[in-house]
């Protein structure tokens, strides 16, 4: 009887309902239409040790394998997108206070979106989440910073690196900081965390971008 109760709760908790709530980070963009409407669009999620790029749908396409994933990110994204449901604002890396979602919506440059949160306003920063335990208590000064390796474009032209907040994802009270880098025609997200006295990349991905 033990056995089965285990292999019950094991397929519970190895589906998109997670036994443990992910940490989310978002930021902040503008509807591509409607530019009146502000846009939470997650860009990486945290569960249990490990950063996991945020799922994405197909808009329009009938393809099996196309369906399952559009499933697999309704399922992974919506429990924390639903109205009435709150983002946190993060803050020189604490959590400052909430905001309500009004809906969700899907948001993306091509025919690859991500379930998003709709604001009733815009708050101004950089970076929320939905996991505000994580950012409660003041997050360390660290004097040393990330050396993060130039890329260029094609003509010659450096790629910008903009630091938009650090934030203590990991809950090991050391912030990482987070970049948005530039790339042809959009931007991508780097995660740098501080283990061991030295810096390394933990995460690369969240392309926005056509």
């Amino acid at each position: 009887m033990k056995k089965y109760f285990f292999l019950i709760v094991f397929s519970f908790c190895s589906k998109v309902i997670f036994c443990q709530a992910p940490t989310l980070l978002f930021t902040i963009e503008h509807g591509l239409q409607n530019y009146k409407e502000t846009i939470a669009v997650p860009f990486v999620m945290y569960l249990n040790g490990s950063y996991l790029k945020v799922p994405v749908c197909e808009v329009g396409s009938d393809n099996s394998s196309a369906i399952q994933e559009c499933d697999n990110a309704r399922e992974t994204l919506l429990p924390w997108l639903s109205p009435g449901k709150s983002l946190f604002i993060i803050n020189n890396g604490q959590v400052i206070k909430g905001i309500r979602i009004i809906d969700f919506t899907q948001y993306g440059f091509s025919d690859w979106q991500t379930y998003s949160a709709k604001l009733p306003y815009n708050p101004n920063v950089s970076l929320l989440t939905n996991n505000p335990p994580t950012g409660f208590k003041p997050v360390p000064f660290i004097k040393t910073f990330p050396d993060l390796i130039k890329r260029r474009s094609e003509d010659g032209r450096i790629y910008a690196d903009k630091l938009i907040g650090r934030f203590d994802i990991d809950g090991d009270n050391i912030p990482e900081f987070i970049f948005r880098s530039d790339d042809y025609e959009g931007h991508f997200f780097q995660i740098f965390s501080f283990k061991y006295n030295y810096w390394q990349k933990v995460f690369e991905g969240g392309y926005q971008g056509v």
